[in-house]
């Protein structure tokens, strides 16, 4: 074997290696949660019962397949508090949003000004269980008047 004194260009003979690094999949984790509230049917508000339609999606380019915490809380006006939570065990796909699913949330007492869906651990990665491109954007924010 012998060390050409003139080597091929790597990236002419197929490589594609210039400046080569690591995969960004080798350095970063390429997982990124979202939730989103689509509707909020408050018809049974006097009665304290709300349903809420959501979605959990992934921006990133891998698959979650962690589970993943889901929770609701209510703004109450003088105090926030968790009214219901989940656990999604079925993965997130890379860069798909899950279809559509409804919490009916029952015994809410006090008049709820808003609602905020935290996914997995909301935007604080400290509550977080998956690693992600961006922790900051796992919170989704809803305001209404059910009295």
């Amino acid at each position: 074997m012998s060390i050409p004194a003139v080597p091929d260009v790597n990236w002419n003979v197929g490589y594609n290696n210039f400046r080569a690094g690591p995969p960004v999949e080798a350095v970063f984790p390429n997982q990124n949660l979202v939730g989103k509230v689509q509707a909020i049917c408050v018809e049974e508000c006097e009665e304290g019962v709300i349903e809420v339609r959501y979605s959990v999606g992934n921006d990133g380019t891998s698959d979650v397949v962690d589970p993943v915490t889901l929770e609701i809380y209510g703004d109450f006006g003088d105090h926030e508090e968790v009214i219901w939570t989940t656990t999604w065990t079925a993965g997130v796909r890379a860069g798909m949003m899950e279809a559509s699913t409804t919490a009916r949330i029952e015994g809410l007492t006090g008049d709820l000004w808003g609602l905020r869906l935290a996914v997995d651990g909301g935007s604080d990665s400290t509550g977080s269980n998956v690693m992600e491109c961006d922790e900051s954007d796992n919170e989704f924010e809803f305001g209404l008047g059910c009295k």
